[in-house]
Protein backbone atom coordinates (compact mmCIF):
# COMPACT_ATOMS: atom_id res chain seq x y z
CA UNK A 1 0.00 0.00 0.00
CA UNK A 2 2.64 2.74 0.75
CA UNK A 3 4.31 1.90 -2.41
CA UNK A 4 1.58 2.20 -4.14
CA UNK A 5 1.23 5.70 -2.74
CA UNK A 6 4.74 6.65 -2.82
CA UNK A 7 4.97 5.64 -6.66
CA UNK A 8 1.37 7.85 -7.04
CA UNK A 9 2.64 10.74 -5.96
CA UNK A 10 5.57 10.53 -7.60
CA UNK A 11 4.06 10.36 -10.66
CA UNK A 12 2.63 13.63 -10.06
CA UNK A 13 5.98 15.01 -9.41
CA UNK A 14 7.39 14.11 -12.16
CA UNK A 15 4.36 14.77 -14.27
CA UNK A 16 5.06 18.68 -13.12
CA UNK A 17 8.53 18.85 -13.87
CA UNK A 18 7.40 17.39 -17.48
CA UNK A 19 4.51 19.46 -18.42
CA UNK A 20 4.24 22.58 -17.12
CA UNK A 21 5.68 24.57 -19.55
CA UNK A 22 4.46 22.63 -21.87
CA UNK A 23 0.39 23.39 -20.18
CA UNK A 24 1.27 26.78 -19.87
CA UNK A 25 1.76 27.31 -23.82
CA UNK A 26 -1.25 25.21 -25.07
CA UNK A 27 -3.60 25.28 -21.99
CA UNK A 28 -2.73 28.83 -20.15
CA UNK A 29 -2.63 26.63 -17.16
CA UNK A 30 0.61 25.34 -15.65
CA UNK A 31 -0.90 22.23 -13.34
CA UNK A 32 -3.56 21.32 -16.45
CA UNK A 33 -2.26 18.03 -16.56
CA UNK A 34 -1.21 17.61 -13.03
CA UNK A 35 -4.80 18.61 -12.14
CA UNK A 36 -6.22 15.95 -14.31
CA UNK A 37 -3.39 13.03 -13.28
CA UNK A 38 -5.32 13.78 -9.18
CA UNK A 39 -8.19 13.34 -10.49
CA UNK A 40 -7.65 10.01 -12.00
CA UNK A 41 -5.22 9.38 -9.36
CA UNK A 42 -8.15 9.98 -6.93
CA UNK A 43 -10.76 7.49 -9.01
CA UNK A 44 -8.40 5.71 -9.66
CA UNK A 45 -7.24 5.10 -5.43
CA UNK A 46 -11.18 4.56 -5.01
CA UNK A 47 -11.21 1.39 -7.05
CA UNK A 48 -8.25 0.10 -6.10
CA UNK A 49 -9.62 0.59 -2.25
CA UNK A 50 -12.95 -1.60 -3.35
CA UNK A 51 -10.81 -4.07 -4.99
CA UNK A 52 -8.31 -4.97 -2.00
CA UNK A 53 -11.66 -5.00 0.10
CA UNK A 54 -13.32 -7.78 -1.97
CA UNK A 55 -12.23 -11.39 -0.66
CA UNK A 56 -10.52 -13.18 -3.43
CA UNK A 57 -12.13 -16.03 -3.97
CA UNK A 58 -14.65 -13.50 -5.16
CA UNK A 59 -12.88 -12.65 -7.59
CA UNK A 60 -11.69 -15.54 -8.91
CA UNK A 61 -15.35 -16.64 -9.40
CA UNK A 62 -16.40 -13.87 -11.68
CA UNK A 63 -12.61 -13.76 -13.38
CA UNK A 64 -13.64 -15.84 -16.28
CA UNK A 65 -16.79 -14.03 -16.71
CA UNK A 66 -15.18 -10.56 -17.01
CA UNK A 67 -12.09 -12.21 -19.22
CA UNK A 68 -15.10 -13.54 -21.76
CA UNK A 69 -16.62 -10.11 -21.76
CA UNK A 70 -13.45 -8.18 -22.24
CA UNK A 71 -12.48 -10.82 -25.10
CA UNK A 72 -15.68 -9.50 -26.64
CA UNK A 73 -15.09 -5.98 -26.18
CA UNK A 74 -11.50 -6.63 -27.53
CA UNK A 75 -12.98 -7.96 -30.65
CA UNK A 76 -15.83 -5.19 -31.19
CA UNK A 77 -12.80 -3.09 -31.68
CA UNK A 78 -12.50 -4.26 -34.66
CA UNK A 79 -15.99 -2.55 -36.08
CA UNK A 80 -16.48 0.10 -33.25
CA UNK A 81 -12.44 1.38 -32.27
CA UNK A 82 -11.07 4.51 -32.51
CA UNK A 83 -7.82 4.42 -34.63
CA UNK A 84 -4.70 6.54 -33.36
CA UNK A 85 -1.38 6.13 -35.39
CA UNK A 86 -2.56 3.06 -37.35
CA UNK A 87 -3.68 0.99 -34.60
CA UNK A 88 -7.23 0.09 -33.39
CA UNK A 89 -7.00 -0.24 -29.94
CA UNK A 90 -9.63 1.83 -28.11
CA UNK A 91 -13.70 2.17 -27.49
CA UNK A 92 -15.45 5.29 -27.05
CA UNK A 93 -18.10 5.09 -24.86
CA UNK A 94 -19.61 8.66 -24.19
CA UNK A 95 -16.75 10.46 -23.20
CA UNK A 96 -14.34 8.18 -21.98
CA UNK A 97 -11.97 5.96 -23.94
CA UNK A 98 -11.81 2.31 -23.11
CA UNK A 99 -8.71 0.01 -24.22
CA UNK A 100 -10.16 -3.42 -23.20
CA UNK A 101 -7.24 -5.17 -23.85
CA UNK A 102 -5.68 -3.21 -20.41
CA UNK A 103 -8.79 -3.59 -18.57
CA UNK A 104 -8.54 -7.23 -18.59
CA UNK A 105 -4.94 -7.92 -17.69
CA UNK A 106 -6.03 -8.15 -14.02
CA UNK A 107 -8.15 -11.11 -14.93
CA UNK A 108 -5.88 -12.60 -17.12
CA UNK A 109 -3.67 -13.26 -14.46
CA UNK A 110 -6.77 -14.11 -12.47
CA UNK A 111 -8.18 -16.80 -14.31
CA UNK A 112 -4.44 -18.46 -15.66
CA UNK A 113 -3.68 -18.71 -11.97
CA UNK A 114 -6.56 -20.29 -11.36
CA UNK A 115 -6.29 -22.95 -14.26
CA UNK A 116 -2.62 -23.22 -13.91
CA UNK A 117 -2.89 -24.09 -10.02
CA UNK A 118 -5.77 -26.71 -10.63
CA UNK A 119 -3.75 -27.91 -13.98
CA UNK A 120 -3.73 -31.73 -12.91
CA UNK A 121 -6.78 -31.92 -11.22
CA UNK A 122 -9.11 -30.21 -14.21
CA UNK A 123 -10.30 -32.31 -16.77
CA UNK A 124 -8.73 -31.89 -20.60
CA UNK A 125 -11.93 -30.25 -21.81
CA UNK A 126 -11.58 -27.16 -19.53
CA UNK A 127 -8.34 -27.05 -20.06
CA UNK A 128 -8.45 -26.75 -23.89
CA UNK A 129 -11.66 -24.21 -23.81
CA UNK A 130 -9.28 -21.47 -21.42
CA UNK A 131 -5.90 -22.45 -23.18
CA UNK A 132 -8.25 -21.00 -26.40
CA UNK A 133 -9.80 -18.28 -24.80
CA UNK A 134 -5.89 -17.14 -23.47
CA UNK A 135 -5.29 -17.80 -27.82
CA UNK A 136 -8.08 -15.85 -29.35
CA UNK A 137 -7.55 -12.82 -27.00
CA UNK A 138 -3.60 -12.39 -28.15
CA UNK A 139 -4.39 -13.03 -31.32
CA UNK A 140 -7.11 -10.15 -31.18
CA UNK A 141 -4.82 -7.97 -29.51
CA UNK A 142 -2.42 -8.40 -32.10
CA UNK A 143 -5.14 -8.06 -35.04
CA UNK A 144 -5.45 -4.59 -33.95
CA UNK A 145 -1.92 -4.19 -33.67
CA UNK A 146 -0.83 -3.58 -30.53
CA UNK A 147 2.06 -6.38 -30.31
CA UNK A 148 3.78 -5.13 -26.88
CA UNK A 149 0.16 -5.18 -25.33
CA UNK A 150 -0.16 -8.82 -26.80
CA UNK A 151 3.76 -9.66 -25.55
CA UNK A 152 3.36 -8.92 -22.34
CA UNK A 153 -0.23 -10.68 -22.13
CA UNK A 154 2.01 -13.80 -23.45
CA UNK A 155 4.74 -13.64 -21.01
CA UNK A 156 2.54 -12.96 -18.45
CA UNK A 157 0.26 -16.25 -19.16
CA UNK A 158 3.70 -18.23 -19.95
CA UNK A 159 5.48 -16.94 -16.43
CA UNK A 160 2.11 -17.89 -14.41
CA UNK A 161 2.89 -21.57 -15.96
CA UNK A 162 6.06 -21.82 -15.32
CA UNK A 163 5.52 -20.84 -11.92
CA UNK A 164 2.91 -23.42 -11.26
CA UNK A 165 5.36 -26.12 -12.89
CA UNK A 166 3.94 -26.90 -16.11
CA UNK A 167 6.25 -29.15 -18.14
CA UNK A 168 8.87 -27.12 -19.46
CA UNK A 169 8.87 -29.33 -23.14
CA UNK A 170 5.29 -27.50 -23.41
CA UNK A 171 6.43 -23.87 -22.34
CA UNK A 172 9.82 -23.93 -24.69
CA UNK A 173 7.62 -24.95 -28.05
CA UNK A 174 5.01 -21.82 -26.76
CA UNK A 175 7.51 -19.30 -26.14
CA UNK A 176 8.85 -20.52 -29.88
CA UNK A 177 5.42 -20.38 -31.46
CA UNK A 178 4.97 -16.79 -29.70
CA UNK A 179 8.07 -15.64 -31.50
CA UNK A 180 7.17 -16.76 -34.88
CA UNK A 181 3.66 -15.18 -34.36
CA UNK A 182 5.55 -11.48 -33.33
CA UNK A 183 7.77 -11.21 -36.08
CA UNK A 184 4.59 -12.03 -38.48
CA UNK A 185 3.27 -9.17 -37.03
CA UNK A 186 6.19 -6.92 -37.52
CA UNK A 187 7.07 -8.08 -41.10
CA UNK A 188 2.96 -8.02 -41.90
CA UNK A 189 2.40 -4.18 -40.31
CA UNK A 190 4.30 -1.10 -41.46
CA UNK A 191 3.68 1.03 -38.10
CA UNK A 192 5.72 -1.91 -36.21
CA UNK A 193 8.15 -2.66 -38.74
CA UNK A 194 8.86 1.15 -38.60
CA UNK A 195 8.89 0.97 -34.78
CA UNK A 196 11.58 -1.63 -35.06
CA UNK A 197 13.48 -0.23 -37.25
CA UNK A 198 13.36 3.28 -35.51
CA UNK A 199 14.96 1.56 -32.47
CA UNK A 200 17.74 0.62 -34.43
CA UNK A 201 18.38 3.32 -36.11
CA UNK A 202 16.15 6.89 -35.06
CA UNK A 203 17.78 9.38 -36.81
CA UNK A 204 16.40 7.98 -39.97
CA UNK A 205 13.03 9.64 -38.70
CA UNK A 206 13.78 12.15 -36.17
CA UNK A 207 10.73 14.15 -36.34
CA UNK A 208 8.36 10.75 -37.16
CA UNK A 209 8.67 7.65 -35.57
CA UNK A 210 12.34 7.58 -33.74
CA UNK A 211 11.40 11.39 -32.50
CA UNK A 212 10.73 9.60 -28.75
CA UNK A 213 14.10 7.17 -28.61
CA UNK A 214 16.02 10.34 -29.80
CA UNK A 215 14.40 12.46 -26.92
CA UNK A 216 15.46 9.70 -24.23
CA UNK A 217 18.85 10.36 -26.16
CA UNK A 218 19.13 13.65 -25.42
CA UNK A 219 17.54 13.42 -21.56
CA UNK A 220 20.97 11.30 -20.79
CA UNK A 221 23.43 13.55 -23.14
CA UNK A 222 22.42 16.53 -21.17
CA UNK A 223 21.34 15.50 -17.98
CA UNK A 224 23.08 11.90 -17.08
CA UNK A 225 21.79 9.34 -15.47
CA UNK A 226 20.49 11.90 -12.65
CA UNK A 227 19.14 15.03 -14.99
CA UNK A 228 19.66 18.21 -15.02
CA UNK A 229 17.29 18.92 -12.22
CA UNK A 230 13.50 19.57 -10.79
CA UNK A 231 11.80 21.71 -13.93
CA UNK A 232 14.98 22.02 -15.53
CA UNK A 233 15.15 20.19 -18.62
CA UNK A 234 15.92 22.08 -21.68
CA UNK A 235 13.84 19.81 -24.54
CA UNK A 236 10.32 20.60 -23.49
CA UNK A 237 11.11 24.99 -23.84
CA UNK A 238 11.62 23.70 -27.96
CA UNK A 239 15.88 24.15 -27.46
CA UNK A 240 15.66 28.02 -26.78
CA UNK A 241 18.92 28.36 -24.38
CA UNK A 242 19.71 31.63 -23.11
CA UNK A 243 21.90 32.76 -25.66
CA UNK A 244 18.86 32.51 -27.89
CA UNK A 245 16.94 33.97 -26.12
CA UNK A 246 18.71 37.03 -25.49
CA UNK A 247 19.94 37.31 -29.24
CA UNK A 248 16.66 37.17 -30.22
CA UNK A 249 15.67 40.11 -27.66
CA UNK A 250 18.31 42.12 -28.91
CA UNK A 251 17.29 41.56 -32.84
CA UNK A 252 14.16 42.62 -31.68
CA UNK A 253 15.16 46.29 -29.93
CA UNK A 254 17.19 46.56 -34.06
CA UNK A 255 20.91 46.76 -31.57
CA UNK A 256 22.60 44.53 -33.71
CA UNK A 257 23.15 44.97 -37.17
CA UNK A 258 23.46 41.25 -39.80
CA UNK A 259 27.39 41.55 -39.28
CA UNK A 260 26.91 41.85 -35.26
CA UNK A 261 24.61 38.70 -35.86
CA UNK A 262 26.62 36.37 -37.22
CA UNK A 263 29.34 37.38 -35.25
CA UNK A 264 27.24 36.77 -32.03
CA UNK A 265 26.30 33.32 -33.42
CA UNK A 266 29.10 32.08 -34.83
CA UNK A 267 31.77 32.70 -31.34
CA UNK A 268 29.10 32.51 -28.44
CA UNK A 269 26.42 29.54 -30.11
Amino acid sequence: MGLIVFWSLSGIFILGSASWWVAVREMGDGAYYIKRQIIWMAASWSIFYLAININLKSWLKISGPCLLIGMVLIASTSFFGSTVNGSTRWLIIGPIQVQPSELIKPFIILQSAKLFGQWERINSEKKIFWLTIFASIILLIIKQPNLSTAALTGILLWMIALASGIDFRYLFNTALSGLAIGSISILSNEYQRLRVMSFINPWQDPQGSGYQLIQSLYAIGSGGLFGEGYGLSMQKLQYLNIEVLILYLLFLLKSLDSSDLFYFYYFYL
